[in-house]
C-alpha cells in the first residue's frame, strides 16, 4: 500500500536527521512493523485506513511488551 505524502515527507526528514524510519499505509501494516523489533517511539497518523492512530494506541497499551513505547499522535 502506498503511504500518504505527509508520511513520506516526515519519514524523509527524520531519515535525513539520522533516524531509522518504518512507514505504513494502514493500521495493520503499522502493527506489523512493530513485530520484529519494537521501535523507540511511534508517530501514528490519525487518518490511517482500517483503524487510526488512536486505535493503534489502544492496542499497544493492552500489550505488556509494547505498552511502554512512547507514542506521539500527530
Amino acid at each position: 500500500m502506498t503511504i500518504p505524502i505527509v508520511a513520506y515527507s516526515m519519514a524523509w526528514h527524520f531519515q535525513r536527521a539520522g533516524f531509522g524510519v518504518d512507514t505504513a499505509g494502514n493500521g495493520w501494516e503499522a502493527l506489523e512493523c512493530l513485530r520484529p523489533t519494537p521501535p523507540d517511539s511511534i508517530l501514528p497518523g490519525l487518518m490511517l485506513p482500517d483503524f487510526d492512530g488512536l486505535g493503534i494506541y489502544e492496542i499497544l497499551r493492552r500489550d505488556p511488551a509494547k505498552s511502554k513505547i512512547p507514542i506521539i499522535i500527530l
